[in-house]
């Protein structure tokens, strides 16, 4: 199979000529219309935690990247229940909010059923609500949410290394963050190496050490920040219609060519295939298999730490997210498959 040359990491922050409308600029309007725009999901949620005149408590799904978690204890009290992406539901037995407590509702890959969580705010409506639509952020759910905020990390779904939009209830959008400002450091980072990985076509240690200072940036942030002038400017020239249609394609062909197995089962492909398998040494074992095929994987918050409990372990250990997404063409997406089909 042709080798993911460009896939070593699960988000593409260089767009390229192909992934703009002829027409030009009106893309962003379409999507958050009315937002503040902050650089990232958690600077849109250390933008709620600035906004509040309290501090709440904040309950977070238990699997949940670990770097933000422990950022927003800065913010909040933290307060955690199981929610896993591998289950239709959270376990909601393990969530009671006191009323005013606040709840991170995360729609994981964009396989969650809305109405789940519609059914629990019928029963529990003192919570207050925080919507995550990073993984969807162009559902109907994200369009039409009445949480009390609501928020994506547009540059996990666009080609952009930076921007998420805010939205809330009673949230009136302030000046500094209803326009581009200048590029955060991590934005920087990530797309010089976007543009050096494109311009030598490999993922050599130069790009790599960018990279990882890009996340060692992100991860040291403790207060919002706004989206780029220049992710701004992509992002509302972008032809969002056109890479909706190559990413459901590239999800339509990877579930199509995928085969029945005993070792995983498909959980869903909306945002990118997401597997679940059976044991720790399976999913090590197919880990591996996609690397040597030239498809490298992201881990998704694999840090835990002995204290997470074995449920969360089990999760976090057999759970793998297959990066394809518009960048990909069909055949590469069902070569993908093809892989795992020969496990």
């Amino acid at each position: 199979m042709k080798k993911f040359e460009h896939t070593p990491i699960p988000f593409s922050p260089l767009a390229n000529s192909g992934q703009v409308r002829a027409e030009g600029k009106g893309a962003a309007a379409d999507i958050f219309g009315g937002a503040e725009l902050l650089s990232s999901g958690r600077a849109a949620l250390f933008r709620i935690g600035a906004l509040l005149r309290r501090r709440a408590a904040l309950w977070v799904p238990s699997y949940f990247c670990p770097s933000i978690k422990r950022a927003l204890g800065n913010f909040f009290d933290m307060r955690s229940f199981d929610d896993f992406p591998s289950e239709p539901a959270p376990r909601f037995d393990t969530l009671n909010p006191a009323p005013g407590d606040f709840v991170l509702c995360v729609n994981f890959f964009g396989l969650r059923d809305p109405e789940v969580w519609r059914q629990w705010r019928k029963r529990n409506g003192g919570a207050l609500i925080i919507e995550d639509h990073t993984h969807a952020p162009l559902s109907a759910w994200a369009k039409n949410s009445d949480a009390d905020f609501s928020f994506a990390s547009l540059r996990k779904y666009f080609p952009i290394p930076d921007g998420a939009y805010l939205k809330g209830k009673s949230l009136a959008p302030a000046k500094l963050f209803s326009k581009g400002g200048s590029m955060p450091d991590f934005s920087a980072d990530a797309l010089q190496a976007a543009a050096l990985l494109n311009a030598r076509g490999k993922y050599d240690s130069e790009v790599e050490a960018l990279y990882y200072s890009a996340e060692t940036k992100l991860n040291g942030a403790l207060k919002p920040s706004r989206m780029s002038a220049y992710s701004l400017a992509v992002l509302d020239c972008l032809d969002i219609r056109a890479l909706e249609r190559a990413r459901a394609a590239n999800m339509g062909a990877f579930a199509a060519a995928l085969e029945p197995s005993k070792k995983f089962r498909l959980v869903g492909a909306r945002f990118n295939p997401v597997l679940k398998f059976e044991t720790r040494r399976e999913c090590s074992k197919a880990y591996c298999a996609l690397c040597s095929g030239g498809v490298f994987l992201s881990v998704y918050w694999g840090g835990f730490g002995k204290l997470a409990g074995p449920a969360l372990l089990k999760e976090a250990q057999t759970l793998l997210c297959i990066p394809i997404d518009f960048r990909q063409s069909p055949s590469e997406a069902a070569a993908a498959a093809e892989i795992l089909n020969a496990l």
